[in-house]
């Protein structure tokens, strides 16, 4: 394996780590997946991280890993649209060393936790736009493919969400790795903050950037799952984007697990920072989603 780092707009902590198959063991183009972490904007979760990176590696594709603007990486530009832009770069990254590196350049799929499964929805609907004008052509910066592992989908249904919440304590190291203990509401301020700029978006901000208000014929085909048991992003954030995404013709494929709560990562060993983050049966969900990439 070869591992390299790209630092991203001008920021040495936002960075593409690359997990490559060796030339002499790979002699073929093959897929190149990009790994987005959680952790709610206001970091990024080493275990949704590299973790799930190797599994992709050992599964014959090659990895890598996006470290986007967070609240921690790149202060003050971890609303949108700045981690857009740090995946607009990676994307375009990849594609021009596609030759070098022995990558299919029409197979670069994303994937994203949580929060990074926000940013890969968002992705997948604007990557085309006036937006990202500045990053190459819309050709070079197209993901071909998106995996959102519990996801938040639907802007509106978070803030409903937010207004119900009972203030039950949450680990914060479930969301993003650091050990620190926060009431529900408090961690949403800091979210949001992180999100949009502020603690108090309007409805109209959270719609403007809702991807399942964008889909349409440029949405890439989708892998999503999600738990019941999920307490920070509601499960119907999947369940409704993946109907929406059929709605509008675009292939896709949902898994909905009974248990587990958030931030399961790959649900084993490999990735666990909680023996309450193992679970076999949700662990079921890397080989599907290999399987559905590899059947595109």
């Amino acid at each position: 394996m070869k591992k390299e780092v790209f630092e991203l707009n001008g920021n040495p902590n936002t960075t593409l780590t690359t997990y490559l198959l060796e030339t002499e063991t790979c002699r073929h183009r093959r897929p190149l997946m990009i790994v987005l972490p959680g952790g709610g904007f206001l970091d990024c979760s080493p275990y949704e991280g590299e973790p799930v990176a190797l599994q992709y590696l050992a599964a014959g594709f090659h990895a890598a890993v996006l470290i986007y603007s967070t609240d921690r990486s790149n202060p003050g530009k971890s609303m949108y649209p700045y981690p857009l832009f740090d995946m607009a770069q990676a994307i375009v990254t990849v594609r021009k060393h596609a030759e070098e590196w022995n990558v299919d350049p029409d197979k670069i799929y994303i994937m994203g936790f949580s929060a990074g499964g926000n940013l890969s929805a968002l992705y997948s609907n604007l990557w085309h736009t006036e937006l990202l004008k500045d990053y190459s052509t819309p050709e070079m910066r197209k993901p071909n493919a998106a995996v959102l592992c519990y996801a938040l989908t639907d802007g509106l249904m978070n803030l409903e969400d937010n207004q119900r919440l009972n203030n039950p304590d949450v680990n914060l190291e479930q969301v993003t790795g650091r050990d620190e203990l926060l009431q529900m509401q408090d961690l949403w301020h800091r979210i949001t903050a992180a999100q949009y700029g502020t603690d108090a978006p309007s409805a109209a901000m959270a719609r403007e950037f809702s991807p399942i208000e964008m889909i349409g014929k440029n949405t890439p085909p989708t892998f999503l799952w999600a738990t019941f048991g999920d307490m920070l992003v509601n499960p119907f954030h999947s369940l409704d984007y993946a109907r929406r995404l059929h709605e509008n013709g675009v292939p896709c494929e949902l898994h909905l697990y009974e248990k587990g709560n958030h931030g399961l990562a790959l649900a084993d060993e490999s990735s666990a920072v909680v023996a309450e983050q193992i679970n076999p049966h949700v662990a079921s969900w890397m080989k599907l989603s290999i399987e559905w990439l590899k059947d595109l």
